[in-house]
């Protein structure tokens, strides 16, 4: 039953590489690589809580050239300049233009000189002509954009070529397994930890949420009744 999965240190914690968590990875390490192809964006997808941003930050922190952007909520993402912005901020770059194009054209060169991928954290807060700022740097600079997002983001792509024609890799991700979540919960009875990824669908988060709640019943994990992780789980999903 066991999957033998590998483990990463990160942010004083041992994350498990779980599916999404390896696809991601792996995702990132293939668009990174240098390349003489022109395509180089990336759209990887996946429900919220199944690991895509701790996934992005583990890359971000072994990667140096990657600049990493969790993009702030949409209220924060209203203005036409927000991207420049966040680039700017996050490129360590500032420009002495003050009109949009200049800004964007020194922030294109700032990437010739020094390329670096650039992964966009939940991407479904950006608007098409976001999108079409990280387009322009894609096709300028010839940096590799990676967009991370809830499904939502898909539409934007399916409905405008200029983006879509772009893809050199469009992933759809999975949740956890039945049979990771049973051995990353390996002191429970595997009934138990198999009970938890069937009432949280394999979401990571909400399988660390979920066990952490049961633990704090004080009762030992071996000792664990599926009837208490239904009790536990009815409780949680009604907060």
């Amino acid at each position: 039953m066991a999957t033998q999965l590998q483990t990463r240190k990160f942010d004083g914690q041992t994350i498990h590489l779980i599916r999404p968590t390896r696809n991601i990875l792996d995702s990132l390490e293939a668009l990174h690589k240098p390349s003489a192809e022109r395509e180089r964006m990336g759209l990887l997808i996946g429900d919220p809580g199944i690991g895509k941003t701790t996934a992005a930050q583990i890359f971000a922190a072994e990667h140096r050239d990657v600049c990493y952007i969790d993009l702030p909520p949409r209220a924060a993402m209203q203005a036409a300049a927000a991207p420049l912005r966040l680039l700017e901020r996050a490129l360590g770059t500032t420009s002495s233009s003050r009109d949009t194009i200049g800004r964007l054209e020194d922030i294109t060169e700032a990437l010739r000189q020094r390329p670096r991928m650039i992964l966009l954290d939940t991407a479904h807060r950006l608007r098409y002509d976001h999108i079409d700022v990280f387009r322009y740097c894609h096709d300028r600079a010839r940096v590799p954009v990676v967009f991370l997002s809830v499904p939502a983001l898909v539409p934007m792509f399916d409905q405008h070529r200029e983006f879509g024609s772009r893809l050199a890799l469009r992933l759809r991700l999975k949740a956890a397994t039945r049979e990771e979540i049973i051995e990353i919960l390996s002191d429970y009875p595997e009934e138990v930890a198999a009970e938890i990824h069937q009432r949280t669908g394999g979401r990571i988060r909400e399988v660390l949420q979920l066990d952490r709640l049961v633990r704090a019943s004080n009762k030992s994990a071996d000792k664990m009744t599926v009837q208490r992780i239904q009790e536990v789980s009815r409780l949680f999903m009604a907060a």
